[in-house]
């Protein structure tokens, strides 16, 4: 993509060709495709492969299909790292009825050893519709996949389109090498067709608990006619079982509770929370709950991954925040100080352990807001880590809006590496909840003004039966970009270590590994521009 250009937020599809082609002509001609390459007479479908960092639907002319029609998708991934595609069926001649979608194990090549097909799963995607926001072209908005439902037999409408979502989760300690299976398409009124699946196992696996910290504003009390109590355990820990398998720590930044509750902190640990929250106290302090809540976290052993949210967006004077830093200060040791919204700033300086400014704004542009890289530097050395965030964006800078092409929440930790960024603060998860037409979701359409009359602002969860939230696409790409993340630290331990130990030697491979640790200026060369 031309990142000089707003160009950027189209780049995620070809040009249209609707004024080229009709739609039936295109579904005979990847159907006559389909025959070629799968070697089937006459086939009643197509079925296209296409990666997770591409949306596709046919309810809006940016999205139809433009992947490959093939066979053969190939994947790559270390342990304990997730990979998705999409393949996509084009029911040309007819509608396809009651499809399932089965998997084998995946077999190494070499016969060691094999993943079982339990670590295969399949969403389909479901469509919401955007509306006039800011920023964004009128031909960005409509019919736009997003929320992953559940894996239940499905219809295609002759001349539609459906993308099936297919994740692999790869094992920890996976034997490496090159594994073979298949994926099984099976429409109840048609022929079957078979993928051949390739993945290539990484000699690596990525850690349970990551260096990358995620925390943000997920809390059930958004859902006031959720199906469970908005404070039930069973309600958090189904909260937290989708955030955590997505690596993103369900914290409620914004209200004065411990998140999660300390009967769902074991249940997060298992599952590599990289964030806990004692609290947001914005006004008044609960000095004996703070209290408790430090000692519960010595207990479990979390202080390190643990932080008070003591203001969002502050502004002089700073009497009132420094009085309540220095009270946690004496009283729970260890627990660190997070101040969100801010740039490092010296009037804070020993008072504050995290910092949280807005990504891609300079101070002279906001005083609140802002930041400079070598204020984020000189905090970094003192010892301080400094997450970011960003909300209501212009392109091209990356974020986590609908209207965004769903490769750009995957460039938002690409370039949190460049610029030595410790975590990420999504200020909202479950955004849009509270409105009245969402609360019978998926029976009506979604409405995506989540805040003020921005798509998808502060919202990254669906609602789902039996209280248990839906994820995205753009939390597929979040995962995929913090994991990314998680192999840039390895590689980058890997090559101080070879350092240290042969600095005079292997000159090619510490290159090749230093080009890796370098991201590209083509994918971003300065954020404050």
């Amino acid at each position: 993509p031309n990142v000089e250009s707003t160009d950027i937020i189209l780049y995620e599809a070809a040009p249209i060709r609707s004024g080229s082609i009709s739609r039936s002509a295109e579904s005979e001609f990847l159907r006559k495709k389909t025959q070629q390459v799968f070697g089937i007479t006459d086939p009643d479908y197509a079925l296209g492969v296409e990666s997770s960092l591409i949306r596709v639907s046919d309810r809006h002319p940016l999205y139809r299909f433009r992947g490959a029609i093939r066979a053969d998708p190939y994947l790559s991934a270390a342990g304990r790292e997730h990979e998705d595609f999409q393949i996509v069926l084009l029911a040309a001649r007819k509608d396809l009825a009651e499809v399932r979608v089965e998997f084998t194990d995946l077999v190494n090549e070499s016969g060691k050893g094999k993943m079982r097909k339990e670590n295969l799963s399949w969403n389909l995607s479901r469509e919401v519709q955007t509306r006039v926001s800011y920023w964004y072209p009128a031909a960005l908005f409509g019919w736009k996949p997003d929320p992953l439902m559940e894996a239940t037999p499905f219809h295609v409408r002759a001349g539609g389109q459906q993308p099936v979502w297919i994740s692999l989760s790869v094992p920890p300690g996976t034997e490496p090498g090159l594994y073979k299976g298949r994926v099984l398409v099976k429409p109840k009124n048609s022929h079957p067709l078979t993928v051949s699946l390739k993945v290539r196992v990484w000699d690596y696996t990525l850690p349970l608990k990551g260096r990358f910290r995620m925390q943000g504003h997920a809390h059930p009390i958004a859902t006031k006619k959720y199906p469970l109590p908005s404070n039930d355990i069973e309600t958090w820990r189904n909260l937290a079982e989708v955030m955590l398998r997505y690596r993103l720590s369900p914290t409620a930044q914004y209200f004065p509770i411990l998140s999660p509750p300390a009967e769902v902190i074991p249940f997060g640990i298992e599952r590599g929370i990289t964030s806990i929250l004692a609290g947001g106290y914005f006004k008044h302090l609960l000095k004996d709950k703070i209290m408790q809540r430090c000692k519960t976290l010595k207990d479990l052993g979390v202080l390190d991954r643990a932080q008070i949210y003591m203001g969002d967006e502050p502004s002089p004077p700073f009497d009132d925040l420094a009085k309540k830093s220095k009270w946690v200060r004496e009283n729970c040791p260890g627990l660190k100080i997070m101040v969100g919204g801010s740039r490092p700033r010296p009037e804070l300086q020993g008072l504050v352990d995290i910092w949280d400014p807005m990504m891609s704004m300079e101070p002279e542009r906001n005083e609140v807001y802002g930041s400079r890289m070598e204020d984020i530097r000189a905090a970094r050395r003192r010892g301080e880590e400094v997450f970011w965030y960003e909300a209501g964006h212009r392109p091209p800078y990356p974020g986590h809006e609908l209207d965004i092409p769903a490769i750009a929440l995957r460039m938002i930790f690409w370039v949190s590496w460049k610029y030595g960024i410790d975590g990420w603060k999504q200020f909202g998860f479950v955004g849009g909840w509270e409105h009245r037409e969402n609360q019978t979701w998926p029976d009506t359409e979604w409405n995506t003004y989540s805040w003020r009359t921005y798509n998808g602002n502060g919202q990254l969860l669906y609602p789902g039966p039996g209280g248990r939230p839906r994820p995205s696409i753009r939390m597929v790409n979040i995962r995929d970009g913090i994991e990314d993340i998680e192999s840039l630290y390895l590689l980058r331990d890997g090559l101080e270590r070879l350092e240290t130990k042969f600095p005079r030697r292997y000159d090619r491979l510490k290159n090749e590994a230093r080009s890796f640790l370098a991201v590209d200026e083509r994918i971003v060369r300065n954020m404050w521009i």
